[in-house]
């Protein structure tokens, strides 16, 4: 038996279950598959406290003149300019998004800012060791033959006898 709730329309049928609107075969269906679906179980949890939280309120009276001024703010709105309606608009299209945005940006920079420091690179420090010690064999090669070019003649000429 296929889960309800991985389909599309699962919210729809779980909705008209609890509310009391499911034909019986349907409900009967769904009953079955609730005693073995724990996920469904707790939705219908959930959609029960919903519902009978709504049977204990008690809605506000609707004010006498509450159509009158609903009609005068429709009216309202039509007689305002056109360019105005446009510009009231675009600003709130612009806003909504841009807060979200505004605030991933702060938490961002914020995590940016605050992050610890990285580690020594402890391999850039050996390669930096490697290197000097490689500079101060050359170096020592080459005022090795610096000494030889600069040995006196009468050396020069023991050693290599011509």
């Amino acid at each position: 038996m296929r889960c309800p709730m991985e389909a599309r329309e699962g919210a729809e049928l779980v909705l008209a279950y609890c509310s009391r609107r499911l034909d019986p075969d349907k409900s009967e269906w769904f009953e079955r598959h609730l005693e073995a679906c724990v996920s469904c179980q707790e939705t219908v949890a959930a959609q029960k406290q919903v519902w009978e939280a709504l049977d204990y309120w008690d809605a506000l009276p609707v004010p006498r003149d509450f159509d009158r001024r609903l009609e005068w703010r429709i009216e309202a709105e039509e007689r305002k300019p056109w360019s105005q309606r446009l510009s009231e608009l675009r600003l709130t299209a612009w806003l909504r998004p841009a807060i979200p945005v505004a605030s991933m940006a702060a938490v961002a920079l914020a995590v940016f800012l605050v992050r610890t420091p990285d580690p020594p690179d402890t391999d850039f420090q050996s390669r930096v060791e490697a290197t000097e010690v490689e500079q101060a064999e050359r170096a020592l090669e080459d005022l090795e033959m610096i000494r030889q070019f600069t040995l006196p003649p009468r050396e020069a000429n023991a050693r290599n006898p011509i």
